[in-house]
């Protein structure tokens, strides 16, 4: 059974497990008919095409790029960022400079 949220004339607000067709319950408080509150549910409809990860890769990718938007960062700025500390050492091996890197947020 779902729960529903009920208002009494009383003025009191309760929450109660219910079936759907029961839309009025005596209030605890006042023993008077309580009447289910109206359930509305916002529909987002995505207007934008999205595109559909085919590949593992693919989807690692979006995975990650995800991961760094709930963090704060557009994916972009993150590569921008990667990039610009990147360092090359002496045996020509790319890495990044973690110190300049936290450095530079």
């Amino acid at each position: 059974m779902p729960t529903y949220l009920y208002d009494c004339g009383c003025g009191y607000n309760f929450e109660q497990r219910a079936g759907i067709e029961d839309r009025l319950l005596s209030c605890p408080r006042c023993e008077g008919a309580a009447r289910r509150r109206p359930f509305y549910r916002e529909q987002t409809i995505r207007t934008e095409r999205v595109p559909v990860p085919v590949t593992e890769t693919e989807y690692r990718f979006e995975v990650d790029k995800r991961a760094l938007k709930g963090r704060g960062w557009d994916y972009d700025r993150a590569l921008d960022h990667i990039r610009k500390n990147m360092r090359e050492d002496a045996e020509g091996h790319k890495q990044l400079d973690v110190v300049s890197a936290n450095a530079n947020l």
